[in-house]
């Protein structure tokens, strides 16, 4: 028996020598035991090189040395080695201080150790995560800014938004956004009052719907032009049907908002010029009838008034007959004379133009 558990023992001894020799070069990681309380008891290279601190420095000096005043009035040092008894393990992330004084992130396992089912102590691996945290820090930062611009940008938009919509609803004139296939889906408050037609009645139809069979294809030609020059106005004058049953002149002013982002339309501000129009084709109308007038007066009347002119300069030396002949003349000349100054205040009644 003697000669079989020796090699056993020796393997034993051999293999926590090249254990400790492992946990004593590896710098990456701070490893080092504690008794059940706390206190140090080994140190490696990793822990002198995180920590500040030589062996003979911190051996027998209790772990709550790396913790920040904060953690250790709030007796973090004792929940994270009552932690690892409870569970086994516990892994916390938080700073520590160094030799210097310096902050560190560290991450921070502690591990239970039993010998014989006795517990002697914990096992703490620390490794130093201060560039990851500043990493992490700086992209929360960010994103906390990112987050930040949006809710402003999204408060402003709202902002625009709702006053663009107060303005357009109480205008005047109308409003409406058609999107690319020319669907209206928004209107202004006073698009019914120009048009006649509610929102709900004119739901999936398009502009053309509406547009005076005469006018279609001059509209769906300059629509085209519309969709091809994006911010481009456009003014375009067309009869438009209404719920009344007869037809509107509109004017409107197009302008392709597509590609604008807060938007997203092609923006329609129209307004109704029947009115405009019928008063503008009455002058014309009455501008012809002036003219006619005065092409009267100045050709048809000077005829008659030049001949009746000519015979009383002829009667000064005529004979009694031919004074007698040339009275009936005039007379003759003085009834057309009446009839066109009679025709000229017809024209004039007719029109409601008055001299």
């Amino acid at each position: 028996m003697e000669k079989k558990e020796r090699p056993i023992l020796l393997k034993e001894k051999l293999d926590e020598k090249l254990f400790s020799l492992l946990v004593a070069s590896v710098k990456e990681y701070a490893i080092f035991l504690t008794d059940p309380e706390g206190y140090i008891l080994t140190w490696n290279e990793g822990a002198a090189r995180i920590k500040g601190y030589r062996s003979e420095d911190i051996v027998g000096r209790h772990l709550s040395i790396f913790y920040t005043p904060e953690d250790i009035a709030a007796n973090e040092p004792r929940f994270n080695l009552e932690q690892a008894l409870k569970n086994g393990t516990h892994e916390s992330e938080g700073w520590r201080i160094r030799k210097n004084g310096s902050r560190f992130w560290a991450n921070i396992v502690f591990t239970a150790i039993y010998q014989e089912g006795r517990h002697i102590g914990f096992a703490k691996v620390t490794r130093d995560e201060t560039e990851k945290k500043i990493v992490a820090d700086q992209k929360a930062s960010l994103q906390a800014e990112l987050e930040q611009r949006v809710q402003e940008q999204t408060h402003a938009l709202l902002s625009t938004q709702i006053r663009f919509r107060k303005l357009i609803e109480h205008s005047y004139d109308g409003i409406a956004l058609l999107d690319k296939n020319l669907r209206v889906f928004y209107r202004s408050l006073s698009a019914e009052r120009i048009n006649g037609w509610s929102d709900t009645e004119i739901l999936d139809s398009t502009l053309e719907d509406f547009t005076h069979p005469d006018d279609r294809q001059d509209v769906t030609r300059h629509l085209a032009e519309v969709g091809r020059r994006p911010g481009v106005p456009l003014l375009l004058n067309f009869r438009s049907s209404h719920r009344g049953g007869h037809y509107i002149w509109l004017e409107c002013l197009f302008t392709n908002m597509l590609e604008e982002e807060d938007i997203r339309a092609i923006v329609c501000n129209f307004r109704d010029i029947s009115k405009a129009l019928a008063g503008e084709r009455e002058i014309l109308r009455q501008n012809a009838v002036m003219r006619e007038v005065s092409w009267l007066s100045s050709h048809e009347l000077r005829r008659p008034a030049a001949s009746i002119l000519g015979l009383f300069n002829l009667m000064e030396i005529a004979t009694p007959e031919e004074k007698e002949e040339a009275l009936v003349l005039a007379k003759r000349c003085a009834n057309e004379l009446d009839d066109m100054i009679r025709l000229i205040h017809e024209k004039l009644d007719q029109s409601d133009v008055s001299l």
